[in-house]
Parts: structure tokens; C-alpha cells; sequence
């Protein structure tokens, strides 16, 4: 279905009106196309980092209009105190609207989502052996009882329990604080841009989540 979409979005432009304008929205659909190609083609162990961008692109955002809000940045029109990245508060409410729903959703079900997944990663493990021998190295040399009584197991720590809390981590950060500090920055922000379409998709996408 989007493929004839996008075939008959071409052909109509290309042969079938009498001009043919240059049109930014036309060269916009293509790259939407091929990028949502793109995305189709990527693993699953991919969704990680897709949602990490997308729900960090939120949080800039929406920290960008309240720094316009409260007058530390400038709004990119005069008529408008807040725009965030766009030059409009129209599509940039859009915007924080679409990304709602993800953001939201990532929160409520995160116990849902495939854990951070670094095992089996020999640059890691190399790297994680690497540190470990480092501080190993430094608590010898170094005379300081801090240092000693804070670093005195380190010998024993073993890297594959140091992969596992780093997963852990990242998979906390990704599938709870990032989302959960979006929606608050979000929330702040999206009343500020007086868009009711907005408030409505935040409203309505919520409900159904």
C-alpha cells in the first residue's frame, strides 16, 4: 500500500500535471520512504538504539522550548515566545505529539522490551579486562587508603558480572529514566505551545495506552 502510494505520488507529479514545481514536502516523502525502508531492514536488536535516539531527540525538544519559554533562548518567530527546533509552534507541538506516544509507551510496558545486549562482545570483554587490570595496576602504586579500601576487590571482580551490570544499566536508562525524564520535559512543554491538536493526540494516545 505505500509503495502505490508513493508510485502514484511520482507518477502524478512527473506525468500527469501540466508543471512540475520544485516541491520540498515531494522530496521530504521520498526520503520518509526509503528511510522507513531502511528501518524495515534493520535487526530487531536494532530497536535499542532507535528508541534511545528517538525518545533523546524528544528531551532536546522539549527542553529547547522551555529554554525558550523562559527567555535563555531566542524563538525563531516573532511572533511565537516558543518554536523548540522549528520555526513554527504548530509542527514543533506536532512534533512532541508523535513523539508522546513512544516515549510513553517505552515507560509503561519497559518490562516488555529485550534487555541491552553486550555478551559475547570480545572488544568488551577486552576492553572491561583492560580497566580492571588498570585499577589492579594503580592500587599497587598508589599509597592512598581510599583508593585501597574503595578498589581492594578488584582483583577478584570478574568482567562477565561487570558486562551484566552494564546492561543492565543501559537498559534502565534507555527503558526508564530517558523516558520518564521526557515526559515530564514534554508534559511542561506541550501546554505552553496552545496547540489544541496536540493536547488532543496527547490525550487521546494516552488513553489507549
Amino acid at each position: 500500500m505505500l509503495l502505490a502510494y508513493f508510485s502514484y505520488v511520482y507518477i502524478n507529479r512527473q506525468f500527469i500535471t501540466q508543471t512540475t514545481g520544485y516541491s520540498m514536502h515531494f522530496y521530504e516523502l521520498m526520503g520518509l520512504y526509503f528511510l522507513y525502508l531502511i528501518f524495515r531492514s534493520f535487526p530487531k536488536s536494532y530497536i535499542f538504539l532507535i528508541i534511545a535516539v528517538l525518545v533523546v531527540t524528544g528531551i532536546v525538544q522539549a527542553i529547547y522550548g522551555l529554554l525558550q519559554l523562559y527567555g535563555i533562548y531566542p524563538s525563531h518567530h516573532g511572533l511565537f515566545k516558543i518554536t523548540g527546533g522549528f520555526f513554527n509552534p504548530g509542527p514543533y507541538a506536532g512534533f512532541l505529539a508523535a513523539i508522546w506516544p513512544l516515549v510513553l509507551g517505552v515507560y509503561l510496558f519497559r518490562h516488555k522490551f529485550p534487555s541491552f545486549q553486550l555478551s559475547n562482545n570480545k572488544r568488551l570483554e577486552f576492553l572491561t579486562s583492560a580497566c580492571i587490570k588498570a585499577v589492579s595496576f594503580l592500587k599497587r602504586i598508589i599509597k592512598n587508603k581510599w583508593f585501597k579500601r574503595h578498589y581492594n576487590d578488584i582483583q577478584t571482580l570478574d568482567h562477565k558480572k561487570v558486562i551484566h551490570q552494564t546492561e543492565r544499566f543501559l537498559t534502565d536508562l534507555v527503558y526508564q529514566y530517558l523516558p520518564l525524564i521526557g515526559l515530564i520535559s514534554m508534559l511542561l512543554v506541550i501546554p505552553a505551545t496552545r496547540s489544541r491538536a496536540a493536547w488532543l493526540s496527547v490525550a487521546v494516545t494516552s488513553g489507549l495506552l
